[in-house]
């Protein structure tokens, strides 16, 4: 038997342990930090989606926690810091996060929350593996987003609870409730690493950024150990510095801290009045990050949408805004939790005071709205019309403060108007109680308005100033003064699992792998012998075990099948690489022993990138047969040859015919498969499919007239399409059977087709919306309004009901011979001319004009009257006696 070499490469490339040779690029990162050894797949939340699962590549090395200087900013462990972050948000070890860590190689897994809610807490899942040199590593992950409501609960008074309201350095130092949370959970975390060399890997977002920050800085202090490995996201201010000396103390003490901030979130720049966080701050939201986002978060499978004209710039300087507009009210951090009183002159001239506290109602508010009160809520933006009035009177109170208004009126009014209006509006409209008083709310409301509100609105449209005199009597263009409210998930983007995900994985990207090049043994492969070899559906391919198996595997199955080898065919062998870690470019080089696929695919699924590639190989020589391309409709294309068992779909395709009225539907079979699933194991004859693309519709519709039901409309006889649904509605769009009134009415109907091998013509538009191509006429005139709706067009068409027909008010009379009777028309045209046809019997003695006629009886016996009134001709029966 004749085996050709390129058989015995192909099946023992896939069904053969492979030994492996892979050319690739140079590393792109520091020398003195470690290549990534272990790659897979983790799995986190998307916080764009709640309850989403995203699915994305890891890459890992113990060796990164051995690294002596800890200063040095490892930034492929901060992308799989975020990615352990994203995963840890389950309230037990069993969850994603403890999965992660499984899969990372860690043991001793667990995680903490106290069910209490107290708020001197922190929820975490930790996880503790040895290291090669004899070390410990323990891991841990502060929870900021969660899934249960406790979490939540607690976790919003820790962020506002900025100061201590008993000691004497009340506003100073430390953020007072995450310094407690911190300091209680840093004890624990010694308790879990016990005696010996210990390597501490901290991490946590916004405010478990924050707790991550403040742990770090207090395992180095407790510990006395530099082997601590911080990374926090979007990590709220925890600290305010004593004085500049101190401020480079918070930074270059505690430089193993890496914070990673976004310049367009605003939740990094609070607490405000100078305060920041421990360790060195590291850019995330960069130029190079900010123009591949919107990739990254579609390679991801994320829901998150970039809102439409967004610039870095400008988003950054927005959040700065919204700070500085805050700290308009508060200006140190000492006012923040002062007992606040302030006396009110109302409109009526009494007046009233009202008290509040800024740290415990921002702290008690949010704990109710993010505790599950917003679950509860009915956020229906239809109400918002209903408290339009009252946000008038907010806006009002801001204009007013702005001096904006004449006679420059007291804002406080305004304000407090608002307050006593807007928290019964929503606790009995809405169902949302903040559980705030009339005081609070005035408080908060005021605090806010200068960052809600717009003093000088832009239309969202145009993008032009609105020419608006709030003094005038005009309505207010109230959405437009609170545009900067109804766009804060613009001011948030940066803030998500996604977003951050996204973005750190263009500041750490994968290796990027141009060339796989196979050295393969071609042991065992399967001959062709008498009694034939059994040929196996899928076989085993495995990347050998090498120093790069750790992120590529493989496997493969023959795309073309017998179960046995026959001598004298070709045969399909697909393999599917997956990359985990790594990116494949394009158009990568896959070659094994030197012989190239000839197709090779890449793709991006479930984290990984995979590479789909085929070879073809053949036992013997194959026989040839004959396929014979045949068009009804035009010139055939040349016959041509392939060998037994080709595949059509590796095969050239004829080029692809044109009539007019049909669109081609491609090759199929005498059998009816398609070209790209067939196999030509004879001599095969390919026919063209033909499609008729339906570009006209016409409908004959008879308008009906006041008074008259209107009849369904029809289509010319074998029509390959029918009308369905058909119904008439009046300008209040109900249904109507009859037509009672002049005005405009609406045909509606669908439009399906009738044969399988139809279709309409349908184009799609620049946000890839489907449309009607063709044209849709009813009595010669165009449809008013044509939709594709599924699998039919969705079609009205307005007219204007003609008017009714004129009548006699009787059908018939009685006359004595001589005298005359009097009979009224009905309907008739405002001076129109009538016309008679007067018989021996009867005539008719009117003006031409009158609308009540006269009729004289000539003769006696019996006659019909002919009137033609409007055009139409009317009949009244006589009889003269």
């Amino acid at each position: 038997m004749n085996i050709s070499r390129s058989a015995k490469i192909m099946a023992a490339a896939v069904m053969m342990m492979l030994a492996v040779m892979f050319i690739m690029p140079d590393s792109a990162f520091a020398e003195d930090i470690p290549k990534a050894d272990k790659f897979g797949q983790v799995k986190f939340y998307s916080t764009i989606t709640p309850g989403k699962v995203i699915k994305d590549s890891y890459r890992y090395s113990d060796n990164w926690f051995m690294l002596e200087d800890t200063s040095t900013e490892n930034k492929e462990l901060a992308l799989l810091s975020m990615q352990f972050v994203a995963a840890a948000v389950d309230n037990d070890a069993d969850g994603l996060g403890g999965d992660f860590l499984r899969e990372l190689g860690f043991t001793d897994i667990g995680y903490y929350g106290n069910p209490d809610l107290e708020e001197a807490d922190c929820n975490y899942t930790y996880g503790i593996k040895t290291l090669s040199d004899g070390s410990k590593l323990v891991a841990v992950a502060i929870q900021s987003y969660a899934f249960d409501n406790n979490g939540k609960a607690k976790g919003w008074p820790q962020n506002f609870t900025v100061n201590d309201d008993t000691s004497e350095d009340a506003a100073e130092g430390e953020h007072f409730m995450l310094s407690q949370a911190a300091h209680a959970a840093t004890e624990d975390i010694v308790d879990l690493a016990g005696s010996g060399e210990v390597r501490f890997w901290i991490t946590g977002q916004s405010r478990g950024g924050a707790l991550a920050d403040i742990i770090a800085k207090n395992l180095f202090d407790r510990v006395s150990t530099r082997n601590i490995y911080a990374y926090t996201f979007e990590a709220p201010n925890v600290v305010q510095p004593a004085d500049e000396a101190d401020r480079m103390r918070i930074e270059d003490g505690y430089n193993f801290i890496h914070n990673y901030i976004c310049g367009d979130d605003p939740v990094p720049m609070i607490p405000p009045w100078g305060m920041m966080r421990y360790g060195v701050v590291h850019e995330l939201d960069t130029r190079e990050s900010y123009y591949i986002l919107k990739k990254n978060l579609e390679k991801l499978g994320s829901d998150a949408e970039i809102p439409e004209n967004y610039n870095m710039e400008d988003a950054r300087e927005r959040a700065e805004t919204v700070i500085e507009a805050l700290k308009q009210r508060i200006q140190t951090r000492a006012e923040y939790s002062e007992d606040c009183t302030y006396t009110i002159t109302l409109a009526d001239g009494t007046t009233k005071t009202v008290h509040y506290n800024y740290q415990n109602l921002l702290g008690r508010l949010l704990a109710t709205v993010f505790g599950g009160a917003l679950d509860e809520a009915d956020l229906n933006l239809d109400y918002l019309e209903e408290a339009l009035e009252d946000l008038e009177i907010y806006i009002r109170g801001y204009l007013a403060e702005c001096g904006m208004l004449k006679d420059n009126p007291d804002p406080d009014p305004y304000y407090w108007e608002a307050a006593t209006r807007l928290n019964p509006f929503l606790k009995d409209k809405v169902n949302l109680d903040l559980k705030l008083t009339d005081d609070e709310l005035y408080a908060l409301l005021k605090l806010v308005a200068p960052a809600l509100i717009d003093q000088d609105p832009i239309n969202q449209d145009t993008g032009e100033r609105i020419d608006y005199d709030p003094n005038s009597d005009a309505d207010m263009p109230v959405t437009a003064y609170l545009v900067p409210a109804l766009t804060l998930n613009e001011m948030i983007i940066s803030h998500h699992f996604d977003t951050l995900i996204a973005r750190l994985h263009t500041l750490a990207p994968a290796e990027k792998i141009d060339e796989l090049d196979f050295d393969v043994d071609a042991v065992g492969m399967p001959v062709v012998s008498d009694p034939v070899t059994k040929m196996p559906r899928k076989l085993k391919a495995a990347v050998s075990r090498s120093s790069y198996s750790s992120w590529l595997d493989a496997s493969a199955e023959w795309e073309t099948y017998d179960l046995t080898l026959k001598n004298n065919k070709v045969y399909y062998l697909k393999a599917t690489f997956r990359a985990a870690g790594h990116h494949i470019e394009d158009d990568v080089k896959v070659r094994i022993n030197g012989e190239e696929p000839i197709s090779c695919k890449v793709t991006y699924k479930d984290g990984y990138d995979h590479i789909e590639a085929v070879w073809k190989y053949k036992f013997g020589t194959p026989k040839m047969f004959e396929v014979i391309p045949e068009n009804d409709y035009g010139e055939n294309p040349e016959p041509f040859e392939v060998e037994a068992g080709t595949l059509l779909k590796y095969v050239e395709k004829p080029a692809d015919p044109v009539y007019p009225g049909y669109r081609f539907g491609g090759w199929y079979s005498m059998e009816d498969i398609p070209w790209d699933e067939m196999t030509v194991n004879f001599k095969e004859y390919m026919n063209a499919k033909w499609i008729r693309v339906i570009d006209k519709i016409t409908v004959n519709f008879t308008v009906p007239r006041v008074g008259q039901k209107w009849k369904y409309p029809t289509v010319p006889a074998k029509s390959p399409y029918r009308l369905e649904d058909e119904k008439v509605e009046n300008d209040s769009y109900y249904e109507v059977t009859t037509i009672n009134k002049k005005g405009k009415y609406a045909l509606c109907f669908n439009v399906y087709i009738n044969p399988k091998d139809a279709e309409f013509l349908i184009k799609h538009d620049f946000d890839n919306n489907p449309y009607y191509a063709g044209a849709v006429t009813i009595n010669g005139k165009p449809a008013t309004d044509v939709n594709v709706d599924g699998d039919h067009l969705s079609v009205s068409y307005e007219f204007k009901a003609l008017d009714r027909l004129p009548e006699l008010s009787k059908k018939s009379i009685t006359v004595k011979k001589g005298k005359t009777a009097k009979v009224k028309i009905l309907y008739k045209k405002k001076g129109s001319k009538n016309t008679y046809k007067k018989t021996k019997y009867a005539k008719v003695v009117s003006k031409r004009t009158a609308s009540t006629i006269k009729v004289k009886g000539l003769k006696k016996g019996k006659t019909t009257l002919k009137i033609k009134v409007n055009g139409t001709w009317l009949k009244l029966k006589v009889r003269v006696k």
